[in-house]
């Protein structure tokens, strides 16, 4: 474990810099991708904890080497007081992230549920015009069928009228014969 002395002033200073440049990237819409500025908020996010962590150290390191020195009290409660309100932004960038993914959820539901409306109406209306489809094929081929009845009728019947023209003809012609 290395024993690096840092100052209040220097990590306060540090951790302002941090932050504000991530926050003016952020603020100032580079138009970063979702990924890149995930990315950017856990580099800033892991720079806070380490410095959490470092200012920690340095007051645990502080109050074990030598007890009850006045400048030691007074750098340790700085110290302390430098990691409270580095603690304390970690957590409301976490809010600020937490709350930027609830916007996100409900916004991809919403759409989610636009789409799923949108696709039971077009179930409705494809099956609505599947059974106008069949009402209609049925129709065409009943009356195809009406169409071809009626149209074998004709020919038959005039088929049945030329055979009976023949038969008379032949009669006609037989009865002096017999």
């Amino acid at each position: 474990m290395h024993h690096s002395r840092i100052t209040v002033g220097q990590i306060r200073t540090d951790s302002k810099s941090q932050v504000k440049t991530k926050t003016t990237q952020h603020d100032t819409a580079w138009g970063l991708s979702r990924l890149e500025k995930s990315v950017n908020q856990e580099r800033t996010l892991a720079v806070l904890l380490e410095q959490a962590f470092a200012i920690k150290e340095e007051v645990a390191a502080g109050l074990q080497s030598t007890k009850g020195s006045v400048q030691v009290e007074a750098l340790s409660r700085k110290l302390l007081e430098s990691h409270i309100l580095t603690v304390t932004h970690i957590v409301k960038q976490l809010s600020r992230d937490i709350q930027a993914l609830q916007r996100q959820i409900a916004l991809r539901d919403s759409v989610s549920s636009g789409t799923t409306l949108a696709v039971q109406s077009l179930d409705q209306k494809n099956m609505a015009g599947i059974g106008d489809l069949r009402g209609r094929v049925a129709r065409y081929a009943h009356k195809s069928w009406v169409k071809h009845c009626l149209q074998t009728l004709r020919y038959n019947r005039r088929w049945l009228q030329q055979r009976h023209a023949c038969q008379r003809n032949i009669w006609r012609a037989t009865p002096a014969e017999v």
